[in-house]
Formats: C-alpha cells, sequence, structure tokens
C-alpha cells in the first residue's frame, strides 16, 4: 500500500512504508527515526497560522489508540504477533483553536 502525495512537488511522489524502520518517499529511503524527528522539527519550527493543517494533525495523533497489528503468517501459520497505531476516522480537518 503506498499513500501518493497530492499537494506536493513533483507531482506523483508516493510514500511507502514496508516495515517499523524505513519510510520510502519518492526515490528516498528514509529511517523511521529520522522521519520522526522530521515530524516534529515540522510541528514545533514555525508559528501556527490560521487554517494550518498541524492543528488536525495533533489532534488526531491525540486521539489514535494502540491496538492489534499485521501479524506476519507463512504457509497459515503466524510467526509474530504485532501492534499498531488504529487512526481516528479523520485525519485531517481544520480544528483550530
Amino acid at each position: 500500500m503506498s499513500l501518493e502525495l497530492s499537494f506536493s512537488k513533483p507531482e506523483g511522489i508516493t510514500a511507502k512504508t514496508f516495515d517499523a524502520e524505513t519510510l520510502l518517499l519518492g526515490d528516498y529511503q528514509i529511517s523511521m527515526v529520522d522521519f520522526c524527528q522530521l515530524a516534529m522539527y515540522v510541528l514545533t519550527n514555525t508559528n501556527l497560522a490560521k487554517g494550518d493543517p498541524r492543528y488536525s494533525l495533533v489532534e488526531s495523533i491525540k486521539r489514535m489508540k494502540v491496538t492489534e497489528g499485521f501479524p506476519t503468517v507463512i504457509q497459515g501459520k503466524v510467526l509474530k504477533e504485532a501492534l499498531r497505531f488504529e487512526l481516528p476516522t479523520e485525519i485531517l480537518g481544520n480544528p483550530e483553536p
């Protein structure tokens, strides 16, 4: 599964994750640690503007729950149980304070 980024240049950039360690962003491979540091930088490095999508992102993250993940199954045998974050039904809106 991949996510096509709609508001980025060049058009057609996709983001993919295959494991908990790596994010593929277009032609770039980014470690999950670097991605999380980048997200924190983006959230905290500038003042908030009216309609800023970071309001919604932070509110959505606050509502996430840890739940049963997608197990690794090979030939019908569960090899590894997993956990994941469950997303709220709406991810981005603009719940400004």
